[in-house]
């Protein structure tokens, strides 16, 4: 009963400082500098001067209106569901919501904060307020910097910076919960390094210019691949980790390294209906 009362805890943390996130950027002012009372008014955002080739208006709250007629509509439309929750999706205008929870999703699929901004900036009508930049930043700086990965039936923190590791083990409880390798494959502070697992590639890939395609072809071509970072932690002391993790404002992200499992037996193919299309999402 006390472990689920602390998992609850836990989880109430998390959601406390999301709801807190989410109602600092709902306080805006309007581009006037008064402040809205039922309805904010956006309508005097400076318009980028080819405002007409891009299909979105971000606004300074979090909202993001897609025009549905545009001709970038179904790349902005697969980036927006990736990043942002749909509020109403009529014919002509589409309406979404940037939120934690959104932008936490995004970042599990693999879309750093950085090209958040940069694609949100390519699509949007108008310059992305400061507040949508900020917002981004401060739900996505932490969130997915480390990860939780079962491997081998052995549990791992991973992380592309060992800084963040670093920081991670300065936690005594995290610490005393280490596991220590023989290792030959150790890099300069300790960690294990391994091959970064790469997934939904589509979503880093939108909206790419037709212009750099072939150079973006070569750069992948000759590029080295990417490496992780990652100790092991004793299996009865997962929980803790978790707990320690959430108060040091790094969620850890679990997942499971099933391509490299070669212990449990694999789960027979499912032969699905002629009409089945999956989505993007499913393919992970």
């Amino acid at each position: 009963m006390s472990s689920e009362f602390d998992e609850y805890a836990h989880a109430k943390k998390l959601v406390a400082r999301a709801s807190q996130r989410k109602k600092d950027l709902g306080s805006v002012e309007n581009p006037d500098g008064t402040h809205p009372t039922v309805e904010a008014d956006f309508s005097s955002l400076p318009l980028k001067a080819d405002h007409l080739q891009r299909p979105c208006w971000t606004c300074p709250d979090g909202t993001i209106y897609l025009e549905a007629f545009h001709d970038l509509y179904v790349q902005a439309y697969d980036f927006l569901v990736a990043i942002a929750e749909p509020v109403a999706r009529p014919e002509f205008v589409h309406h979404y919501k940037l939120t934690p929870y959104s932008l936490y999703a995004a970042v599990a699929t693999n879309i750093d904060t950085e090209r958040i901004i940069m694609v949100l900036e390519k699509l949007s009508k108008n310059k992305l307020p400061h507040q949508i930049i900020k917002f981004i930043r401060d739900c996505t700086e932490k969130y997915g910097k480390a990860k939780l990965v079962l491997k081998h039936n052995k549990f791992y923190v991973e992380s592309e910076s060992p800084q963040v590791l670093r920081e991670l083990l300065r936690d005594q409880v995290i610490a005393q919960a280490r596991v220590k390798e023989d290792s030959a494959n150790v890099e300069e502070h300790g960690f294990s390094v391994q091959v970064k697992a790469e997934e939904m590639k589509e979503n880093l890939q939108l909206l790419e210019d037709e212009e750099s395609e072939d150079e973006d072809d070569d750069q992948q071509t000759n590029k080295k691949a990417a490496t992780v970072v990652s100790f092991q932690i004793k299996g009865e002391a997962v929980e803790k980790v978790k707990r320690q993790a959430i108060e040091l404002d790094y969620p850890l992200m679990e997942e499971y390294d099933f391509r490299n499992d070669q212990i449990n037996p694999n789960v027979h193919q499912f032969d699905l209906k002629p009409h089945t299309r999956i989505r993007r999402y499913q393919e992970r």
